[in-house]
């Protein structure tokens, strides 16, 4: 965000790269305490990662009347399933596909809704 100033010259630097590592070393011991195997790890978090892209790549390459705002409610409206999913809140018939048919069914409403101005594309 400042390509013209140095390191040094920017303020709160150090405090924000301290702070945003601790949080990753946190969150990553929380993780490793709580599954034992690589394979739960990965499938725990396979609806954010397959679940909630599915829609705005596949979609939003092969429709063209697909837009911007619609990509970005998909993911939106899909991460907030697969969340939702994932903890327990909700039951969905899938944990991949159902944040993925949501999301699918958000990028074509709010597509149609709101498309892209001519040009920005």
């Amino acid at each position: 965000m400042n390509k013209e100033k140095k390191l040094s010259e920017i303020r709160n630097f150090k405090g924000v790269v301290i702070i945003s590592m601790v949080l990753v070393a946190v969150v990553s011991s929380a993780i490793a305490l709580y599954y034992d195997q690589i394979l739960s790890v990965s499938f725990f978090f396979s609806p954010f990662t397959s679940g909630t892209m599915f829609a705005p790549m596949i979609i939003g390459l092969f429709w063209k009347k697909a837009s911007r705002k619609g990509a970005i409610a998909a993911i939106i409206c899909s991460a907030t399933s697969a969340l939702l999913h994932v903890t327990g809140v909700i039951t969905l018939f899938d944990r991949v596909a159902g944040p993925a048919l949501i999301g699918t069914i958000v990028i074509v409403i709010v597509s149609l809704l709101y498309p892209d101005q001519t040009g920005e594309r």
